[in-house]
């Protein structure tokens, strides 16, 4: 089973923070023209019940794929690197 959470003080809560903890990004395209993207953001972890617990972050902006670093580079920042995180991520 797979818990996806989105609200961060929840997720953290929910955390069995003697396991890894990871993350990693995915960009998409939502428009036909290539001007308009959405980065969803995941942190990967496992709750104190034993299951896979998955936080999640989507931001939508206008601009080139580029931009889409800098956003991945905050979100790390903000979210994964306070807990501990590496790149990757549980499934199951």
């Amino acid at each position: 089973m797979r818990e996806i959470v989105l609200d961060y003080q929840e997720f953290v809560s929910k955390l069995d923070r003697a396991k890894p903890v990871h993350h990693t990004a995915f960009l998409r395209q939502v428009d036909k023209y290539g001007v308009y993207f959405e980065v969803t953001f995941n942190v990967y972890g496992v709750a104190k019940e034993g299951h896979v617990i998955i936080f999640e972050q989507r931001v939508k902006f206008e601009g080139t794929p580029a931009k889409a670093n800098s956003i991945f580079t905050q979100l790390t920042a903000d979210y994964a690197k306070p807990l501990g995180s590496t790149e990757g991520r549980w499934e199951s």
